[in-house]
């Protein structure tokens, strides 16, 4: 190889700390936009145009950094999760995770803009974010651990149910419909948890599915 090649070499193989740090904040400027329209209005009512305009950036950008919405979403997803969600990575037992969700639920209502535009990226559970599986994963092995004398099915029922009260879309379905919010939607969920825990250590175990 010639000096010429290797510079050349060099030089692809380069990257501009500077220009990583911007590309960077325009992605969050892209993500906070996102998240802001989402908070006044429904998925489909926001194009790639509000998005772009609301950021301070061009269509274009917002299409070289997310060539599909799906992209942007699970973007989005993964930034609420690393700032906001409930780490139920560290939980031992079913028990662990109803104090875990009472915690998350007063989270969830300190940052009602972020929660409520991951419900709205999330709200289809038949095209879940790749870090929503993952916790209801998560969930599953941690019930299967609490519970190690119930079937399979049995298991994945309890992990089923359970899992619906660490969702933030039960903390926004009991805070919009029916006005339970803070620290009274903490209590209702962790209480919901627990009376389950409870009728399953007395020996009523749920039905297998």
């Amino acid at each position: 190889m010639s000096p010429d090649d290797t510079t050349a070499t060099e030089s692809r193989a380069y990257h501009s700390p500077l220009r990583q740090a911007q590309a960077d904040r325009t992605r969050v400027l892209i993500i906070e936009a996102l998240t802001d329209l989402l908070f006044e209005r429904p998925t489909d009512e926001i194009s790639t145009k509000d998005i772009a305009e609301h950021a301070g950036v061009s269509e274009r950008t917002v299409y070289r950094h997310y060539p599909e919405r799906r992209g942007l979403h699970e973007a989005l997803a993964a930034h609420w999760v690393g700032e906001y969600g409930p780490d139920v990575e560290n939980a031992d037992s079913l028990g662990d995770l109803a104090e875990l969700i009472a915690e998350a639920y007063l989270g969830f209502e300190a940052q009602a803009r972020e929660t409520v535009a991951m419900v709205a990226v999330n709200a289809d559970p038949r095209r879940p974010a790749s870090d929503t599986a993952r916790r209801s994963a998560r969930w599953v092995e941690v019930t299967a651990r609490s519970f190690p004398d119930l079937d399979e099915r049995q298991s994945l029922a309890l992990a089923a149910i359970t899992r619906m009260f660490g969702s933030s879309q039960t903390w926004l379905r009991l805070r919009e419909e029916f006005g339970i919010q803070g620290a009274a939607s903490a209590a209702l969920a962790s209480w919901a948890m627990r009376a389950l825990i409870d009728e399953v250590q007395r020996g009523n175990p749920p039905p297998a599915v």
